[in-house]
C-alpha cells in the first residue's frame, strides 16, 4: 500500500531489492504502476531474479500502457562505460 501511494508522486523508481537464492520480492505492483504520470520510468535492478515490478520482463525494455518505461535489462552494468570519458 506505501508503494501505491508513494508511485503517485514518483518519476522515477530504482528497485533493488534482491534475496540471494530466491525470486525478488514483488514490491511495485502493476496499480502501483497505472498511477504513475505519463513518462515515468522504472528501472528494475533485480530484472534478473524475477524483478521487483510486478510488469518487468527480464532483459527487456518496454512502454508500459504507453505511459511507463520499464527497464528490467540484466545487464545494466555491462552496458556502462567503464569511464566517464568513454
Amino acid at each position: 500500500e506505501m508503494f501505491r501511494e508513494q508511485a503517485k508522486e514518483c518519476q522515477i523508481i530504482i528497485t533493488t531489492a534482491a534475496i540471494p537464492g530466491r525470486p525478488a520480492p514483488k514490491l511495485i505492483m502493476k496499480d502501483a504502476v497505472d498511477n504513475m504520470e505519463p513518462g515515468s520510468v522504472i528501472v528494475d535492478l533485480a530484472a534478473a531474479t524475477g524483478g521487483n515490478c510486478e510488469l518487468t520482463k527480464p532483459n527487456e525494455t518496454y512502454v508500459y500502457d504507453e505511459r511507463v518505461t520499464i527497464i528490467g535489462e540484466t545487464n545494466l552494468l555491462s552496458r556502462m562505460a567503464w569511464q566517464a570519458s568513454s
